[in-house]
This record gives C-alpha cells, structure tokens and sequence, in this order.
C-alpha cells in the first residue's frame, strides 16, 4: 500500500533529487503530491500503517550517509619516506601529499617562492638545489598527528662568498644560563612569562644572496618559469 501512495518518482520529488523535469513543473508536482499524501477530507481513512512506511521509506533515502573517518596511524606502523616516491608509495601517502601542498602554498602565500620567468634568471646563475624532507609528530601515546613535509634547500651545496655572506652568516642562540637568570629574574619581580612559538619561523628571514630554483619534485613548473628565493629555506646557510 505503501508504493501506492509514493512511487520512485514521487519520491524523488518529496526529497528534491533532480529527475531532468522543469523546477516550475516539478515544484507543481510536489505541491499536488503532498496533498495527496495529507488529503484533508481522507485522512482518517488512511491507516497509519500505510503513512508511517511512506514517510519511514523517504527518511530511508533522504539520510545523509556517514562520512570515513581518516584512520589513525601508530608512529610503529609508520615508515619515514626518504624521497617523493617513497611518500607516494606508501600507506600514508594521501597525508603526505597533503604536507607536501601545504608547504608549497605556504611558501607562495609568505613569498618565499616566487614564480618568475626564466628571463629573469641572471645568465651563469646556477640554480638552488633543494629536496624533500618528512617528520610525523605524535601525541603522547605515540599516534601520529601530523604529517610534516619540509622543501629544504641543500646549504652542503652553497659556496661561500657566491650563495651567502661569510661574515654575516651566523645563528644567535641563548645560553642556558642566561635562560635560568631571566626566570629567576621573572620569580623575584613577580613578572608574568610567556612563551610563544613563531609558525615558519625560518621561512621569514630575508634572502641576501640571489637564488632560483627550477624544480620542485610533484610541482611542475611550465616551460619558461622558474621559482625566485625571497627569503631563507630550511637548510641554507642564511636560514639558521
């Protein structure tokens, strides 16, 4: 009796799946169907049965389906990709793609990496060599949450005096103990102390010597353009 009241077509109708009808000839439709499901004059004749699996079969096709859940991976399961074609061949290569478009979009949107033409590459130049470098970050109970993919220049590569300043080159660091003294210092003046942490912070130092770079390993570039370094990759000398 069910069918009688609502076949396939005016279901799809009532849950407003698209049969290639007109909207305005569909809209008419729905509107004389719903009269027919609740006639005015006929409703106490229907039985409730018969109008409970009507609506229990719309509610059976208008349900969203569940969406899968991204599975979980233990640090043990997880094997670091030492290259592009490790990271694509393994079980977790969907997330380290996934790294991969987020750094290179991140150095766009900071323009660490500017795509310029070819022309502009001075004659001679050599081009930056860079490479893929993977980390996984876990929580405390060793699962993986995150999938880290660094473009690292190869600073081995760099020649003193062509590809950075020697004099100007240094990376300035804290000691331990003038660490222990500012907190000391913190405690005795009853001052507050904060700690915070610098997204990218590598990625926002400044580039003094000019560099390209011609290709990133899954990012292509077309004929003709290459990439222009602003500021410092990880792994340059000028970068620490």
């Amino acid at each position: 009796m069910a069918r009688q009241l609502l076949d396939d077509d005016d279901i799809s109708l009532l849950t407003g799946e698209k049969n290639g009808r007109g909207d305005k000839k569909q809209k008419d439709r729905r509107s004389a169907l719903v009269e027919m499901v609740y006639p005015e004059s006929k409703v106490d004749e229907v039985e409730e049965l018969q109008v409970y699996a009507a609506f229990a079969a719309i509610a059976l096709i208008t349900e969203p389906k569940p969406q899968p859940q991204q599975r979980t991976w233990h640090i043990s399961e997880v094997k670091i990709p030492r290259s592009v074609s490790q990271a694509m061949n393994s079980p977790q290569r969907a997330e380290w793609w996934k790294g991969m478009e987020k750094e290179i979009k991140t150095m766009l949107d900071k323009g660490v990496l500017e795509l310029v033409p070819e022309s502009e590459m001075p004659e001679g130049t050599k081009s930056l060599q860079t490479v893929w470098r993977f980390q996984a970050k876990t929580d405390d109970f060793g699962n993986v949450v995150r999938y880290r993919s660094r473009r690292c220049g190869r600073g081995g590569k760099e020649k003193p005096g062509v590809d950075f300043n020697v004099v100007g080159t240094f990376s300035p660091v804290a000691r331990m103990a003038s660490f222990r003294m500012l907190v000391a210092m913190c405690k005795i003046l009853h001052l507050l102390a904060y700690q915070a942490d610098i997204d990218t912070a590598y990625l926002n130092a400044r580039k003094r010597a000019l560099a390209f770079v011609r290709s990133i390993a899954g990012f292509p570039l077309k004929r003709g353009w290459v990439y222009k370094v602003n500021n410092a990759l990880y792994g340059l000398r000028e970068s620490g």
